[in-house]
Formats: structure tokens, sequence, C-alpha cells
């Protein structure tokens, strides 16, 4: 009998043409490694791609970003909100470029899971700044392509996304609970296979395999479990759609990581509000692209 992994080889080998981060942007990763790199370098490899950079000061000049004056080159941009932001920035506006916006599977809306994914980017974000000792960097990345597997699933294999919609609603499931009946294994497993193939680091890959059950990541347990949080929260504020119309069960062992209590709750729900308003520079790509 197949084992899981070998089911998830077997889907991805049907995949004919991966998509690749830009030169950029791996180079940037690579560059976050070393301590000393200077903004100066960090600014010529992203000014050799003039649209990425045009990308990039637009959105570090939005509120989400809430920097007073105007930053006007990508070594200011480094200089005062630092290299992991830029080069968060930097892989986000990637991401989309990658995947065409149409969905394949006619009852997968593609643009409302973008918008889903960017609630879950924004309050992972904002879990990680405020409830959870974690880089609100890597929690915005992580939240952003939780669910990257899903977009896999509806470019290149859309005939599997077809029969995973019809479970849903024809049972009025989840997503994830009608892609096990269909492949056995999920969009976690996909999308950390993608994760693994852009060479992003660990925690990130276990972030991505394990929001659903955050408890089984080993390196990447707290960032699982924000995001596992934020994506909850995303669908209790019907942001976007994730592919089905229910809210999953809260793990309990990710709560209790947090310093969120049932007294913080509604001060919670009010910064993501403001948060979500915030981050309207993010949606707006996905509707005008």
């Amino acid at each position: 009998m197949e084992t899981k992994q070998q089911k998830l080889v077997n889907l991805v080998a049907k995949i004919s043409s991966l998509p690749t981060l830009p030169h950029v942007v791996t180079k940037l990763e690579k560059m976050l490694e070393n301590p000393n790199v200077s903004a100066e370098e960090v600014n010529r490899v992203i000014s050799s791609d003039q649209v990425l950079t045009a990308k990039i000061l637009k959105l570090v000049n939005s509120a989400f970003y809430g920097f007073p004056g105007q930053i006007s080159t990508v070594t200011h941009a480094v200089v005062i909100l630092g290299f992991s932001t830029v080069q968060t920035i930097a892989l986000s506006t990637s991401v989309f470029d990658l995947f065409e916006m149409e969905s394949k599977a006619g009852r997968f809306d593609r643009r409302r899971f973008w918008e889903h994914s960017i609630a879950t980017a924004v309050i992972s974000k904002l879990i990680a700044q405020k409830y959870l000792p974690a880089d609100p960097e890597k929690a915005f990345v992580a939240g952003l392509i939780h669910d990257i597997g899903k977009v896999i699933l509806d470019q290149f294999l859309h005939v599997y996304l077809q029969c995973i919609m019809e479970e849903v609603y024809k049972d009025d499931i989840l997503f994830v609970d009608a892609e096990r009946r269909v492949m056995e294994c999920g969009h976690d497993d996909m999308g950390a296979w993608l994760a693994e193939k852009w060479s992003l680091p660990i925690a990130l890959r276990e972030a991505i395999a394990c929001h659903h059950q955050p408890a089984k990541a080993k390196e990447g347990k707290i960032l699982a479990s924000i995001v596992h949080l934020a994506d909850i929260f995303a669908r209790v504020k019907n942001i976007g759609n994730g592919g089905d119309n229910h809210i999953p069960y809260l793990k309990q062992d990710a709560w209790e990581l947090t310093t969120l209590g049932e007294s913080k709750m509604q001060e919670f729900y009010d910064e993501i509000d403001d948060a979500i308003e915030k981050a309207d520079m993010f949606f707006s790509m996905v509707e005008n692209k």
C-alpha cells in the first residue's frame, strides 16, 4: 500500500512546470543569512528588477508599515524598516505574480482565496507582535503562503480540486477533510513540498505543513500555532474564503501558547480590524491583478 508521502510524490510528478521564485528573491533569502549585509547591497540586488522595486516602494509607503515620511529608495526602506521587512515584501509580491488569478476549478474562487491568505498573514503578524514570541515578518510570510498548496492544486491538478470542491459542497465539510477523501494527502503537504523546492526555512515549511495540527511541528511549532490561530480568526472575520464555509476547531495547545485570553478578545478583534484596514494595499494587489 502506498504511503502518504508516496501519494504526494505521485501527485506532484504530474506537474510539468513548477513555479520558481525570481532570482532576486532567492538571492535576498541567501543574503538574509549574512548578519553583516548592508542596505546598499540589498538595494543593488533589488534595483536590478525595476518592477519589483516599484512594488516594494509602493508597499513600504502604505499605511500598513506606518512610516510618517516618504521612503524614496530601497536603501532608505532597509534602513528604516529593516532588511527582513523588505525581504518579506519582495517575497509576498513575487508569490502573487507567480500564479494566475482565475481559477480552473469553477467553485474555487482564487481571488477570495488570496484575500483569506492576506488576512491570515496580517493577523499572523499581529499575533507575533503582541501575543506570541515570534518574528513578525516570518509570521506574515507563513500566513500568506499557508494554503499555497491549494493554488498548486488549482493551477496544475485542477481535476483533483474539482472533486474536492464537489465533496465540500455535497456534504458541507471542511476543505481539508474533503481532500483527504479524494487524495489522502493534502494542500498542507503540497504547500510544504513547494516551500522546500523554494528553499524556504524549515520553520516556514513546518508552519505550512502543520497549520492544521501545530503540535506535530518540531522547529516551527510556534509559527505553526500562530498561523493556525490566524487562519481561524480570518474565517471568524469572514475575510475572503479558503475553499469552504466552515471554521476549523481551535487546537487548545496552540491557544495556550499565546497570552490571549477572554479578557483581551474584544481588544484583539479591534486590532484585527485596524490591521486589515491598513493592509488595503495588499488587498488591492489582488483586486487589480
